[in-house]
């Protein structure tokens, strides 16, 4: 039936924004004028006149036209009229997700709606209309980027994680996906690497508390904040006001300021690590409630990097490590004591010494053993065996992830690389592969597989993969370099890979591990106590 335009009156509860300027309504408006109103619009009586249900693009195309009469479809108020909104709204392809969310949320709000039977109503599927609900959870500024369909839906879950964990962190997060494709694109398989980015980039406005815990280095901080006290700052700020101002005062209280200038001095050195919160305090957080965790997927690696969320709770962590914290020997200062009091602190700054020299030389020897295996494995070509076949075998049938990478990784670290004597100490520093440099490495060392002419070239250089993953020593190597090698357990548990990795080891590295044999051997079966008085009783 036609109905006149002025006893229509728009509905205040459209799920759906109206806009008038865009292409798409110029050529709504085109095709009224030239065709009319095809589709009927929905209402229901009101007051005398009707409440538009569906068709407000329709509605504003025939006021912009100055229409007098539109057809109608009359609904009755017994009729589920939330139901016919979402139908004539929610089922259209240019529906952003956005006015979607919107619309559940008005049929949500309905007695005894659930998500199940909005679905139903609207036709689709369950995990649809939750997922399209969870946008309702986003800032603004990150709602607005669904809306604009400026990010790809994958995205959602992530962020809206970040925004119910640390909501100015997802403000940051929401400004660089929404003006950056790639960074988008990016975010969908590895938040972690854009929230990393972000952390360590250019100075940031607002500041999240996103505080790393339970990786080596301790928490992001931006790359021009290079001194320690200019650390420590910047956390402080991380932290808010109240405990913000609360460890300000604790590190006045408990550190010398003059010390902390120099970066790489052993004293601003233990100051900073009391600011890496480990593995333990992860676990704590995560019982706490506080603990996001992103996937970084580097192409080489996939981990989860962990951020506490909670100002209190980091600030707490924190004061605990920094209350227990000693300076190191070498920088207190000497009390007025007497000369027995000196030689035990001399004493005991020679015992600190000594520890340090000696996990450097457990470090040299382990990067010693680790360069005669890699000569030794670049000399063996080892046949093909039934061992061999059947260790081969187990790997590809049932899977060992991305071991290809991992054993590249670990060759990496038998290779001669580039090294540094520092002044001080006159301590080697190796120079081990990382980022594309690493990542170039690792594609070069696989092709050597994946390319070799016969079945012999690529049996060998596998097996050689395989036992550099397995044999390779990580002492003394920093989180950085260390991570992502591991030795496969399934492997070491094999009888066949057990008398091939004999094969592999160089004299060196089978002194070791015989080394380590005895020592285990010795902690299962320690050697009974004498006792001295016992020994003595029965001397003739």
């Amino acid at each position: 039936m036609l109905v006149p335009l002025e006893q229509i009156t728009p509905n205040p509860d459209n799920p759906r924004e109206v806009t008038t300027d865009d292409d798409a309504f110029k050529e709504l408006v085109a095709s009224i004028k030239s065709l009319g109103i095809i589709v009927p619009l929905h209402v229901v009586e009101q007051n005398g006149g009707y409440l538009l249900l569906g068709g407000h693009r329709r509605y504003a195309a025939a006021q912009k036209l100055n229409l007098t009469e539109v057809p109608v479809v009359e609904f009755q108020r017994d009729e589920p009229l939330g139901a016919v909104m979402v139908a004539d709204n929610v089922i259209r392809a240019d529906l952003n997700p956005v006015e979607e969310a919107n619309a559940y949320a008005q049929l949500l709000a309905q007695p005894k709606a659930t998500a199940k039977t909005v679905a139903k109503l609207v036709g689709k599927d369950v995990r649809t209309v939750e997922a399209r609900l969870k946008i309702l959870a986003l800032p603004d500024n990150a709602r607005r980027l669904f809306a604009e369909s400026a990010v790809p839906l994958g995205a959602l879950d992530a962020l809206v994680e970040i925004s119910t964990l640390d909501a100015p962190l997802a403000e940051l997060v929401g400004r660089r996906i929404g003006t950056d494709a790639a960074a988008a694109r990016l975010f969908v398989s590895s938040p972690g690497s854009i929230v990393e980015d972000i952390l360590t980039g250019s100075a940031y406005d607002p500041v999240p508390v996103a505080y790393r815990v339970g990786a080596y280095g301790g928490p992001h901080i931006p790359h021009q904040v290079k001194q320690v006290d200019q650390r420590i700052e910047f956390i402080c700020t991380k932290l808010g006001s109240e405990y913000g101002d609360k460890l300000r005062t604790l590190c006045a209280e408990r550190f010398d300021a003059a010390r902390l200038v120099d970066p790489y001095s052993g004293y601003a050195y233990s100051v900073w690590h009391l600011f890496n919160l480990d593995q333990d305090a992860r676990d704590a957080a995560r019982a706490y409630g506080c603990l996001l965790e992103l996937v970084v997927d580097d192409q080489y690696d996939q981990t989860v990097e962990g951020y506490a969320t909670d100002a209190e709770w980091v600030y707490e962590q924190l004061a605990a490590q920094i209350g227990e914290w000693t300076p190191p020997e070498s920088h207190r200062a000497k009390p007025a004591s007497s000369s027995a009091g000196e030689t035990h602190a001399a004493s005991s700054a020679q015992r600190k010494e000594q520890a340090v020299e000696d996990e450097y030389e457990k470090t040299a020897a382990a990067r010693k053993r680790n360069l005669d295996l890699g000569v030794h494995l670049a000399k063996w070509n080892p046949k093909i065996t039934r061992d061999s076949m059947q260790v081969l075998a187990t790997l590809a049938l049932e899977g060992q992830g991305d071991i290809g990478w991992t054993a590249a990784r670990a060759l990496m670290l038998t290779t001669e690389l580039p090294v540094t004597v520092t002044k001080s100490t006159q301590r080697e520093r190796v120079h081990y592969l990382r980022g594309d440099e690493l990542g170039q490495f690792c594609t070069t060392t696989l092709e050597g597989v994946t390319r070799a002419k016969t079945p012999e070239q690529a049996h060998a250089a596998a097996l050689r993969l395989l036992a550099a993953l397995q044999l390779v020593d990580k002492t003394g190597l920093a989180g950085v370099d260390a991570n992502g090698v591991y030795r496969s357990y399934q492997l070491g548990q094999l009888p066949a890979w057990q008398r091939i990795e004999k094969q592999a080891m160089p004299p060196s590295v089978k002194k070791h591990h015989a080394e380590l044999e005895r020592q285990a051997e010795e902690r299962r079966n320690p050697s009974p106590a004498t006792d001295p008085a016992e020994g003595a009783a029965e001397t003739p």
